[in-house]
């Protein structure tokens, strides 16, 4: 979003345009645009000829650099999550209508959270119906799915999350679910892709040790969940003890 705004009053440049007196209305509770005030049409003008001489967002997100795992980190550590993904609508979509969405979708997450999975997946498939390109959304039905044991909308679900923003936890998800099938070539195939986007990601290892305890090759397995301590102590480090604890046990 682009906005201008002087003392007494707001513009902002959305799908849905927006007009603010705050002199008058500082909670900008009033959206007066739709009525066109001459000092609205003022402040828009001059937003679209400041605007003229930038780039198009599009065109800057193409050209940006690739963050380094260093930077991935960082931004991590504030909380920030990063993808090379940016949907084809996103500059239709207008916040305003997209945050009750955005607000049922973690409301599900919290219902399965605390182990009210039915009520989570009805308030999900809500969500992904009304907004059936939101890779988030579709992660968090897979996890839904995966708690209620429907593996096969669990791994669908995934896979449509993957489709519209790949990512190497979409792709580890998918990997474990292939496990659950027996299929490990396959898996296999997932947790190469994962570690191309992100070799830091403590979980790829988990779960290729977990491959591999599956295979009987524990010495193999224990060398990964070291690598997952090793890379992601803060998210899979209680995990990876754990791993290495009954691998120790299996190979005594």
């Amino acid at each position: 979003l682009h906005g201008l705004r002087r003392v007494d009053d707001k513009y902002i440049l959305a799908p849905e345009r927006e007009y603010y007196d705050l002199a008058r209305d500082p909670g900008e509770t009033a959206n007066l645009y739709a009525d066109e005030p001459p000092a609205a049409v003022e402040l828009a003008a001059a937003l679209d000829e400041r605007l003229g001489g930038w780039d198009a967002p599009e065109s800057v997100a193409a050209r940006a650099g690739k963050l380094d795992t260093e930077q991935r980190e960082r931004l991590a550590a504030l909380g920030y999550v990063q993808t090379d993904h940016i949907a084809d609508d996103a500059a239709r979509l207008d916040p305003k209508k997209m945050l009750p969405l955005w607000q049922e979708m973690m409301h599900a997450q919290s219902l399965s959270n605390g182990g009210q999975h039915e009520q989570a997946l009805a308030l999900i498939e809500k969500v992904v119906a009304e907004s059936p390109d939101d890779a988030q959304a579709w992660s968090i039905a897979s996890l839904v799915y995966k708690r209620l044991q429907r593996w096969q909308e669990a791994e669908r679900s995934i896979v449509r999350s993957i489709e519209l923003g790949p990512t190497a936890d979409g792709y580890v998800k998918l990997a474990q679910f292939m496990l659950v099938r027996r299929s490990a070539a396959e898996a296999d195939q997932a947790l190469a892709r994962a570690a191309e986007l992100d070799p830091q990601n403590g979980d790829l290892y988990i779960t290729r040790g977990d491959r591999l305890a599956m295979a009987g090759r524990f010495a193999e397995a224990k060398l990964e969940f070291e690598k997952a301590l090793e890379v992601d102590p803060v998210r899979v480090g209680t995990t990876a003890r754990q791993k290495l604890q009954m691998i120790a046990a299996r190979l005594r």
